[in-house]
């Protein structure tokens, strides 16, 4: 993926309150949509795999639903949305790109089934902003650098540029980008995760593939639950470390611990990070042999 550029949301004030009304008067609309060239509406079930694009010229709106992936194609002017899309949403979250006063943003919604009878499956809003872009972008690569250039809301013509990065090859360096790729995300998820399971500690694991990756957030002490073939990984992984919350990468055949900072004090020392390759349980079974 190209670099991207940290546009300044202060900009978009006005345009980011319209897309939240946008997004809450139509939230039903976008629930029941069906997925563009099908017939039908949808529900909450399978919304993880889906991605909704809301669009509106300030008089109309238009509503269309596509598999995850395929947003991509469409928003690929909007290098920050198209990355975070490469990030599947958590199970029972969908993701709605918003175009409208000349802004794009990505908005997380979540699927909520009905509690007592007469109540109706419904989407309800669960981060907003997660990107902001201005919609018109136009960028021209060189070896080096991303050169974008963008129009403020009021219209004048601004240039960034943005450097290319060098792609790790390492799995140790690769490890450390990921987490550095994600680390905003990761943070809300563990922040909300210990929200609301106050009694327990979470461990963040991101599986990461050709296909994309996934994030997700878990017991700490429940991780070979969703991973395994590391237990060594999953050792250290539940130690406590003050200040500090665990995130495993998944590479399939080889793992990585990382600790992340919670902010609670500077001179706290980071924990060292560790690599492991998978251990084949048939294997070690027959060796027991």
């Amino acid at each position: 993926m190209p670099p991207v550029v940290e546009f300044p949301r202060e900009l978009f004030t006005d345009a980011l309150a319209e897309h939240a009304r946008l997004v809450d008067a139509h939230a039903d609309a976008i629930l029941r949509a069906p997925l563009d060239g099908e017939e039908g509406g949808r529900d909450v079930s399978g919304i993880d795999l889906t991605c909704s694009l809301l669009a509106s010229d300030g008089t109309t709106h238009e509503i269309h639903k596509f598999r995850t992936q395929e947003v991509s194609f469409v928003v690929q002017r909007c290098h920050g949305i198209a990355r975070r899309l490469m990030l599947d949403p958590e199970d029972g979250t969908t993701y709605v790109v918003v175009v409208a006063r000349d802004v794009a943003s990505l908005q997380l919604l979540r699927g909520v089934e009905p509690k007592k009878g007469g109540d109706s499956e419904r989407l309800e809003v669960l981060e907003r902003d997660l990107v902001v872009e201005p919609w018109d972008q136009w960028h021209w690569r060189t070896r080096r650098a991303v050169y974008t250039w963008w129009r403020t809301p009021i219209g004048e013509l601004v240039a960034s540029r943005a450097p290319w990065y060098a792609i790790p090859t390492k799995w140790s360096d690769i490890v450390s980008a990921l987490v550095g790729l994600y680390e905003p995300e990761l943070r809300r998820r563990l922040l909300r995760y210990e929200r609301e399971n106050p009694k327990r500690r979470g461990l963040a694991i991101v599986c990461t593939g050709d296909g994309g990756d996934d994030l997700r957030v878990v017991d700490r002490f429940e991780g070979d639950a969703w991973i395994s073939g590391f237990p060594a990984t999953l050792k250290a992984a539940a130690h406590h470390r003050p200040g500090f919350d665990p995130v495993i990468v998944d590479g399939d055949t080889v793992a990585g611990l990382r600790w992340l900072s919670r902010g609670e004090g500077r001179d706290l020392v980071v924990p060292e990070g560790m690599h492991e390759v998978l251990v084949d349980e048939e294997d070690e079974e027959e060796g027991d042999g």
